[in-house]
C-alpha cells in the first residue's frame, strides 16, 4: 500500500455570507482588491466585496491602525491589490461558505487498498461525506455508511459532517474505491 496525494484546489474564492445593504442579496463576492487608508504612519486595510446583483461595494477589515512594519506583509502588496494575497485573506475569514474545487489525484486502483494524504493549502469547506460521494461516485448515504463501518477511514478520526482538512489521511479498504459499497 503506497501513499498517494489528493490535492484539493479551489476554483474560486469564498463569498461573504453577509446581506447587501442596498438590495438584501444574501452574499457578497470578493473583488480581489484592497482599500488602504493611511493617516500618518498608521494604516487601515480592507478587502473589497461587491454585491453580484446591484454592484454595491462593501469593505471587510483586514488590518486596523498598523504601522508599516507591524503588518507582517509589506503594505505595497495591499496597495497594488496582490491577487494571491486577496485570495489568502478571503479564505482566512471564519464562517466562509464552501467553494467549488477540483481534486488532483491519480486514478484509483480497482482492488487495492488506498491510502491518500490530503493536501488543501486553501480551505475549501467541503464535508467528508460530500467529498467521498463525489470522488468515489457514491451517494452521501453510502459514503456515511463506509465511514461508519470502517471501509473508509479518516485520520485523525472525524465525523462525516466535518470538513476535509489539510494534512488528514484517507484510507479505503480493498475494493471500496470501485463503488461496491452497499
Amino acid at each position: 500500500m503506497s501513499a498517494i496525494v489528493w490535492r484539493l484546489r479551489p476554483l474560486g474564492v469564498p463569498s461573504w455570507p453577509e446581506r447587501c445593504t442596498r438590495c438584501l442579496h444574501p452574499e457578497l463576492i470578493s473583488t480581489g482588491a484592497f482599500r488602504v487608508n493611511s493617516n500618518g504612519e498608521r494604516h487601515d486595510v480592507w478587502l473589497v466585496y461587491r454585491c453580484p446583483r446591484c454592484q454595491a461595494a462593501r469593505r471587510r477589515r483586514i488590518l486596523r491602525r498598523v504601522a508599516e512594519g507591524e503588518a507582517g506583509i509589506p503594505l505595497e502588496r495591499y496597495r497594488r491589490s496582490d491577487p494571491a494575497l486577496a485570495a489568502a485573506h478571503a479564505f482566512a475569514f471564519p464562517g466562509a461558505p464552501p467553494v467549488a474545487y477540483a481534486v488532483d489525484r491519480p486514478p484509483l486502483p480497482a482492488d487495492a487498498r488506498v491510502c491518500a494524504h490530503i493536501e488543501q493549502p486553501l480551505f475549501c469547506g467541503v464535508r467528508w461525506d460530500r467529498f467521498l460521494a463525489r470522488e468515489l461516485s457514491w451517494s452521501r448515504a453510502q459514503a456515511t455508511r463506509a465511514l461508519r463501518d470502517g471501509r473508509a477511514r479518516v485520520w485523525p478520526r472525524t465525523r462525516p459532517s466535518r470538513p476535509v482538512r489539510d494534512g488528514e489521511r484517507l484510507e479505503l479498504a480493498p475494493g471500496a474505491s470501485t463503488g461496491s459499497v452497499s
